[in-house]
């Protein structure tokens, strides 16, 4: 199975409060966006990438319109759901693999891990998210948490959708619960960003 990969890359940022779009925040030698976007190249089950910017990142849209191997989708910058809506209706049929931009540390073993669990779940969604420990072990700032059977998640930002589902009112989603370190780390603060600089040196 082959699934179309789309970047979410079209929110505020609102949080940051800096003056740079996030998906354009630089780690080592290249922004965050570009470290998602290639980690997602190396993906054998991925056969397109689409960003979906707004109007609330024209900088993205323009630092990205020179890559001949992504598209650009454009939607409305609403909210995150609406843009991920708007962005698997424009496209059709999936399946979907659906990834934040501030996600600058995945990888292409976690990634084909997660599309062998949602192929394993046979469901026509999948949620990844993390238990809201690790992030408190790694001080980072949750997006948002969950009480899912009395256990407080984080959702990760990583989904998988049949887009044919995207309009029911209600869609059966398999919940993959991860502790890995790459799907924790998003960035959402200031506070996150220095933590992903020092964790990059880490690394290298």
């Amino acid at each position: 199975m082959k699934f179309i990969a789309i970047v979410m890359a079209g929110g505020k940022g609102e949080r940051l409060k800096i003056n740079v779009e996030k998906p354009l925040l630089p780690l080592g030698d290249k922004p965050i966006i570009r470290r998602v976007i290639d980690v997602l190249k190396e993906v054998p089950s991925i056969c397109k990438i689409v960003v979906a910017v707004s109007p609330h990142t024209p900088n993205t849209k323009l630092s990205l319109s020179s890559l001949k191997d992504i598209s650009i989708l454009e939607t409305d910058g609403l909210s995150y759901h609406e843009d991920l809506k708007k962005a698997v209706k424009l496209l059709g049929a999936g399946p979907f693999l659906i990834v934040s931009a501030d996600l600058p540390f995945l990888s292409s073993k976690i990634i084909n891990f997660i599309i062998e669990k949602y192929l394993d779940y046979k469901k026509p969604a999948l949620t990844v998210m993390a238990p809201l420990s690790e992030f408190l072990k790694y001080d980072l700032t949750p997006t948002s948490i969950i009480k899912v059977s009395d256990k407080d998640l984080v959702p990760c930002g990583i989904n998988i959708i049949d887009g044919e589902k995207i309009d029911e009112p209600y869609i059966d989603e398999a919940i993959l619960i991860m502790n890995e370190f790459e799907v924790c780390f998003n960035i959402n603060t200031i506070s996150d960003y220095l933590k992903s600089l020092k964790y990059l040196n880490k690394l290298f």
